[in-house]
């Protein structure tokens, strides 16, 4: 599709009668844009052979065209037909799932959204008022940043110093003697998502077979230091004696990371007893036996990250996108959410957050759309896994193309399915239907996830791409749905995963609202066949 820029060196006598006329030009670009989004011709086709010895080909290919018409057949001879200048780009992976733990996660996740919904009905959501904040100050920095030169920055704003330097003695932990213990300093958090405020960690030990060493503990950051992203923790776990907990399947949270140190407990020097901060010793004497050891400072070689993997380019960008946020203190995020103005007292932070942050089967997880803001340099990642339950018939070849509408703003995705008889040495194809979705949520965030979209059926004109771009287009959709102007297939669906590209590309997510909103009886499946990028 061709793209028109236009210039304007404007006169203010003029201003008015020159704005007119750059609306009208563009209101007619956008017209032809969308004339030739609805007039499509056959530009290639190319065949991929998915295994090989019995295996899936997975991995990415850049591969050329062949020229038309479409054959079933790879050519004997591809040299003679084969387009020089055109590619596709293309990626092949494979995704291992179990029915039954989609079936329980969907359970999960609708019990979750059930008990959220009538808990905002009874209470009010405590934060809203934080969210706002968010929304209204979320847009300013706090430090001008350089790309290149990440360490130049004040420490306490990097959220990441890389390090593959083991900082533990494996010597000193000997498990044939009886006195060993182990002490467990949790220091801080750092580069947490957009969406949280107020935080706090519930700690355990768990063995390789998921036994659970000690009983979960509360770990509370400092309410007079640190920020909502970083808070500072420094607490201290003491691992002196020893139920099953399901280890779950979650995806990580980017680039957030939390800081520990581990090291052999004290003893003491004539007996070699291992000594306890709830033995009987003064509390200003516990730096000097060992029983405490202050946080150090936050700076390269200090913790080791090999447990958080080879940094890609992706994180390398999204660490300096967490130095750009405005960040606030943990007593004025606490504040926030206690209504309160005036300075709060470690006691009152600690009594709120006992008593409001309980972590119980009915807990919600953080909805990480709201992780970070999205990136239009980074893009996001689109992956048609299939058509679900389409009419078989092995002459009909079905084409599925993409579309951001409106383009280049924060739009919707635009499916337009279309199907071609194989057997014909030509390129023309019917229309089949189309489907939508909004990838865009409030304050500039990005709606990651698994959908089983609807198929409208019929061809997509200028009528409804004009009702689409100047409506909500769910809600154009539903009306034209009342008015009986189209109707849904009854059965088949497109089965799509849209992702920010700073985040996991998961094969499992909640179910959708937007999904409910259109047809409820669409379900979740994971089927993985393709994908493509869009920057």
């Amino acid at each position: 599709m061709d793209h028109a820029e236009l210039g304007f060196k404007l006169i203010n006598e003029e201003s008015v009668i020159a704005r007119q006329i750059q609306q009208r030009r563009l209101l007619q670009i956008e017209q032809n844009q969308n004339k030739q989004l609805l007039h499509m011709t056959g530009l290639g086709w190319y065949s991929f052979k998915l295994y090989k010895n019995n295996e899936v080909q997975t991995g990415r290919y850049f591969k050329k065209l062949y020229d038309l018409p479409l054959r079933l057949k790879s050519p004997s001879d591809p040299s003679k037909i084969m387009r020089q200048s055109v590619k596709i780009d293309f990626e092949v992976g494979t995704f291992n799932y179990d029915r039954n733990q989609i079936r329980s996660q969907r359970q999960h996740y609708d019990q979750i959204l059930e008990l959220t919904i009538r808990n905002r009905r009874q209470n009010q959501n405590p934060n809203q008022q934080l969210k706002d904040y968010h929304y209204k100050n979320g847009d300013n920095m706090l430090v001008n940043y350089d790309k290149d030169n990440l360490y130049e920055y004040p420490e306490e704003l990097i959220p990441f110093f890389e390090s593959n330097q083991s900082k533990i003695n494996e010597q000193e932990f000997n498990t044939k003697n009886r006195n060993n213990g182990i002490d467990i300093y949790i220091d801080g958090m750092n580069g947490l998502p957009d969406n949280v405020t107020i935080c706090k960690i519930e700690a355990s030990v768990i063995d390789p077979n998921m036994n659970e060493w000690m009983d979960k503990q509360d770990i509370l950051p400092n309410f007079n230091e640190g920020s909502n992203f970083n808070p500072i923790l420094h607490d201290k776990i003491e691992l002196r004696l020893r139920g099953n907990e399901q280890k779950e399947n979650l995806e990580k949270l980017p680039c957030s990371t939390v800081l520990l140190r581990i090291n052999k407990a004290p003893t003491t020097k004539n007996s070699g007893k291992v000594l306890s901060i709830y033995d009987d010793i003064p509390e200003d004497e516990w730096v000097k036996y060992g029983l405490w050891r202050p946080r150090p400072e936050f700076r390269p070689n200090v913790y080791n990250t090999s447990y958080c993997g080879p940094l890609t380019q992706v994180q390398n960008d999204l660490y300096i996108e967490k130095i750009k946020r405005k960040q606030i203190s943990q007593n004025k995020a606490l504040g926030l959410m206690m209504n309160q103005v005036n300075q709060i007292t470690q006691e009152q932070g600690r009594e709120w957050v006992e008593s409001h942050l309980v972590h119980n089967k009915n807990t919600e997880y953080i909805n990480l759309n709201y992780f970070a803001k999205y990136c239009p340099r980074l893009g996001f990642q689109v992956s048609v896994d299939s058509i679900n339950k389409i009419q078989l018939d092995e002459q009909l070849f079905y084409v599925e193309c993409i579309y951001l509408q409106p383009p280049d703003k924060n739009g919707y995705l635009l499916f337009l399915i279309k199907h071609a008889d194989a057997q014909q040495i030509n390129d023309q194809h019917q229309d089949f239907g189309f489907s939508i979705l909004p990838i865009f949520l409030k304050g500039g965030y990005f709606n990651s996830g698994q959908f089983n979209l609807p198929i409208v059926m019929g061809k997509l004109n200028e009528n409804i791409i004009n009702g689409l771009q100047q409506q909500n287009p769910i809600n154009f959709i539903n009306m034209m749905i009342q008015e009986k102007q189209t109707y849904f297939h009854n059965v088949t669906s497109l089965l799509i995963r849209v992702r920010d590209y700073q985040r996991e590309f998961k094969s499992i997510y909640p179910v959708s609202e937007f999904t409910s909103q259109l047809n409820s009886n669409f379900q979740m499946v994971a089927n993985c066949l393709g994908s493509s990028e869009f920057t």
